[in-house]
C-alpha cells in the first residue's frame, strides 16, 4: 500500500462520514475545518483501522489535527508494520 492508497483510504472514510470532498484538503483541521468532533474523529480511526489493516492506539493520534498528518501517520505505521514481519 502506498502513501497515496493510504490517503485515498481516509478521504473515502470522510466522505462516508457525509464531509463534503471538496473540504478533504491535506491541511483541513479535523476539528475546525471539517466539523468533526471527538466521537467522530475516532469512528474515522476504526474505519482506518479496518480499511487499512492497522491497530492504531487513539492515544498516539488524538494529537493530530490536520488529514495530512493522519496519512503521514498511518503511512509510517503500515511501513513499519511491513518491515516488522
Amino acid at each position: 500500500m502506498t502513501r497515496n492508497d493510504i490517503k485515498r483510504e481516509v478521504h473515502a472514510v470522510l466522505v462516508e462520514m457525509d464531509v463534503p470532498p471538496k473540504s478533504i484538503t491535506d491541511t483541513a483541521s479535523f476539528q475546525k475545518d471539517l466539523g468533526l468532533d471527538s466521537l467522530d474523529f475516532a469512528e474515522m480511526v476504526l474505519q482506518c483501522e479496518m480499511r487499512i489493516q492497522l491497530d492504531i492506539p487513539i492515544t498516539e493520534i488524538e494529537d493530530l489535527a490536520t488529514v495530512k498528518e493522519i496519512v503521514d501517520y498511518l503511512y509510517a505505521m503500515y511501513k513499519e508494520k511491513l518491515t516488522a514481519h
